[in-house]
Order: C-alpha cells, then structure tokens, then sequence
C-alpha cells in the first residue's frame, strides 16, 4: 500500500515564529501517518468555487468567510482572462488557521464540502490555538510535538469521519445509534452498589463493535458508548480511557485503536490498515469484563495484582503501583506512566521485574519498608542484537532474553528512584520525594531485543505485516491524497 500523498504549505503575518511554523508542519505530517488509508475517489477531481475580494480570487470552502489565501500552488487561474480553472486531483483539503493567543478554545475541525454521490467529506477546517503550537515548541524535547500531533490527529478524524453529523450519513445509521439510559440498555448491571443511571449514546456498527468487543473481551457488548454530553462526537472517557478520540485529553498517552479505525471503515468511505492501530492498555476487568465494559466498575484489585507488573505492548509504558488511580470522568482507571513523556527521551522503554521490589528507607529513627510491583521505565541502548539497560548510571548488558539482573540501588535527595520521579513529571507528586535516603532492590527480566530495539535498529528488526488489504472489484480504491493549507493569520472571535 502506498503512502498518501499530501503537501503542505504555509501563508505566514508575523502571527507565528519560524520556529512555530516549523513544528506545526511537522506535527501535521507526523499527524497523516494515521490516515494512511484506502478511499473512494471521485474521478473528475475535487472544484471549489472561486470567489474575487478585493480584487484577487480565491478558493472558497465552507462559505465566503472561510478562504484559501492566493497560492499559484493551489490553483492556476489567478487573474489571467480566459483561464478555466482545472480539478484538484486529491482526495481532502484541509484548511488550517491559527486563532490569536487569546483564543479560549485550543483546538476544533469539521468538514465543509462533500462529494455529490457518496456524501464523502472532501474538505475541512481546523482551527488551532496559537498557545497549543507555542507550548509544542517550547516543549519539544519534553513531548511536546507529540501532544501537538495528538490535537491534530485528534481533529483530523473530527472533519473526515467522527461528528454526530457524519454518522447520520453512516449506511444505516438509523439502526446503529441509540440514545437511551445505561440501566435501559443494560439492565444486568443493576445491583445495590450501582451508581444513578444516566444518559448514553451508543453506536453499535459492525467494525466498531467488533474491535471493541475484541478489547474488552465482552463478546454481547451491545454498543461502542460515546460521550453522552454531546452529540456522540468522541468516545466516552469512561468507556475508552485511553483513546485518542475520548472526550477530553490530558498529558498522559493516548492510542489510535482499531477501534476508532473500525469507525472510520463503517463510514462506508474508507478501506483501513488495521496493522496500524495502536495497541491499548489492558483495562482492569477483573473477572467479568463485561461488567466493567458496561458500567465502568473494575474488578477487584487485590485479586489481580499481575495485572500491573506487566509492561504494556510495545513497552512504552505501563501502569503505577497498585491500588494507584485516579478519576477520570465518573469512574477510576489506573494511571499510566508513559516512557517518552517521562524521560523526554525516545529511547526509554518499560522492562519488568521478577517479583515485587523492595523500597528501603533510612531517612528516620525507624527503617520504613515496603514492597512495590509495577515495572519501570529504562533508558535502553542496542548494540548490534544485544540489548543493554542503564539504571542509576549504571549500564546492564543482558546476555539473552528472561535473563535476571539483581539490582541494589542507593537513592536520596537530588537523585529519586526513577518510578517516583516519572510520577511527578507528569503531574502526581509521590509522597516518597521526602525521604532522603532509601534503598531499591530489584531483579530485571531482560527483554527480547527486538521488543525494545525495533525503532533503534530498524534493520535487524524487519518488520512482518500482520494485515493484507483485500480490495473489492467493485470499490474502486487508491491511497489517500491530502491538500494541507496552512493560513497563519489571527482571526477576529
């Protein structure tokens, strides 16, 4: 399959800083990496109409207001008489306009235009807060290109596939959106601890509801719930805490599950790469995931503590100490230490430890001990099929995967057991920042090298597919094509 093709150009008033300019095109970039798709394209091209203001033409989307400014790469006919403007062969043109620094909402996108026989979105508006692209730049060595790309991708699916709108032009949508009461549509969760019912809105295409019956294990799960404050826009948090297109974000890491990609298939619009789909966190479900599925309520933690001594897949990240979470929305969900967040570096990867560790404190009269479980973020380096992992700065070579490597490690004031840092860098203090002298003492299992070294060393690591596109004779299909227009002017709100 073919990467899409797509350009990107930029119309620049001194609102943004070469700087700025530069990493927003780049998180933009990075950002269609996820929409590497298949889609139906209209044969005769992509017309926008053309409108003259003050003297020069322009392409219009949306309405007279919402422009493209002048570019001879966009369009031909600028003043010349006589010239008829040819089709855009592409399949989206994305228009993106930067709100003024006061701007109280970061980040929003719709469609505009659509093509006349499918209903297919084929252009968009997307506004950006200037502060979101400054904080990008400012942190760009601390993750933040990566939120930046997570806005983007985030409102990029809101202008091809995911508004209440669009899914109102779904093949039969009519049969596959409900909006009712939790207890109406799933009575069984009813018990005396059960919380009031509210209002839900559920979306049970088939794609969808495949792959999130496939995540949560739960084959009679009736609906993919979505946020039920809104017109079914994103998904609920509650239901996909996770989720790249759950109703709100916040620094911890979000994943483009197969989920929203089967969304985007039951559109009718596209053909998806499911092989591209981000692999989620594992919920704590305990032993009926139907139930947390369906109401949110985790099984009980003390009888699943391996849960949490696990790496994630891909091993970027993992969830904290046990009995360690937080609210989100009305529920709690375990928090996620995410290894690139933390570390600002790329490299980290989460390794676990055989057993729990021990947490020895000196900092009083009393010696305080305790044991921990979760694994931990390492700074990993790859030599030519071996891996080797650094701790305290101190560099481990492993000699074969499962291998253990005893660590007793000394920490104190100015140099915290990594786990404890990782948690306050991403927003929650940890209470063991007050001890001044402790010991941690761990056993590491070393990893298969290229569960760790895949991006490091590409070329020992080749890549197998796991997903072969099957395409229809009679759903014409090439790889998408984007248009992004960057206008980089301050609008009046």
């Amino acid at each position: 399959m073919r990467r899409p093709q797509h350009r990107v150009h930029g119309y620049c008033k001194q609102l943004l800083s070469l700087d700025d300019q530069n990493v927003l095109k780049k998180a933009v970039d990075l950002s269609l990496k996820w929409y590497d798709v298949k889609v139906q394209r209209d044969p005769d091209g992509l017309i926008f109409k053309q409108i003259k203001y003050k003297g020069v033409y322009y392409k219009a989307i949306c309405n007279h207001e919402e422009v493209f400014v002048p570019s001879p790469d966009f369009f031909e006919c600028l003043d010349e008489i006589d010239c008829v403007e040819k089709p855009i062969m592409v399949d989206y043109v994305w228009l993106i306009k930067i709100k003024s620094q006061d701007y109280n909402i970061l980040a929003s996108a719709g469609p505009c235009t659509a093509d006349r026989n499918s209903l297919r979105p084929t252009s968009g508006r997307m506004f950006l807060s200037k502060s979101v692209i400054r904080e990008a730049t400012e942190e760009i060595h601390r993750g933040g290109l990566e939120r930046l790309m997570d806005t983007i991708r985030h409102e990029i699916a809101h202008g091809l596939f995911l508004l209440g709108d669009l899914v109102d032009l779904y093949p039969n949508s009519k049969l596959h959106v409900i909006k009712s009461t939790r207890f109406t549509v799933y009575p069984e969760i009813i018990n005396e601890s059960t919380k009031e019912d509210e209002h839900f809105i559920g979306y049970s295409f088939p794609k969808a509801l495949e792959k999130a019956r496939d995540y949560f294990e739960c084959p009679d799960l009736k609906y993919v719930e979505m946020e039920n404050r809104g017109n079914g826009d994103h998904f609920e948090t509650d239901f996909l805490p996770y989720e790249f297109m759950r109703s709100f974000g916040d620094r911890d890491m979000q994943f483009f599950s197969a989920i929203t990609y089967g969304l985007m298939e039951d559109s009718g619009w596209f053909k998806v790469d499911y092989s591209m789909a981000e692999t989620m966190p594992p919920v704590n479900s305990g032993k009926n995931p139907c139930n947390f599925a369906k109401s949110c309520e985790f099984g009980d933690y003390s009888e699943t503590s391996d849960f949490y001594t696990k790496c994630h897949p891909g091993r970027k990240s993992h969830y904290v100490d046990l009995l360690d979470v937080s609210p989100r929305g009305r529920c709690e969900i375990p928090q996620i230490i995410s290894c690139g967040l933390a570390s600002q570096q790329s490299s980290w990867r989460c390794l676990e430890h055989a057993g729990p560790y021990i947490f020895k404190s000196y900092s009083s009269k009393v010696p305080t001990t305790e044991t921990l479980h979760s694994p931990q973020c390492y700074q990993i380096k790859c030599n030519l099929g071996q891996v080797q992992f650094v701790s305290n700065d101190v560099t481990y070579t492993c000699e074969k995967p499962g291998q253990r490597i005893y660590l007793y490690e000394s920490y104190g004031l100015g140099n915290h057991f990594y786990n404890f840092y990782a948690r306050s860098s991403q927003g929650a203090l940890n209470y063991r920042k007050k001890y001044k002298d402790y010991i941690i003492e761990r056993t590491v299992i070393c990893p298969e090298f290229c569960e760790v070294c895949a991006e490091q060393e590409p070329e020992t690591c080749v890549h197998i597919p796991t997903f072969n596109m099957l395409l229809s004779s009679s759903f014409p299909l090439l790889s998408s094509n984007y248009f992004i227009f960057v206008s980089f002017f301050s609008l009046n709100v």
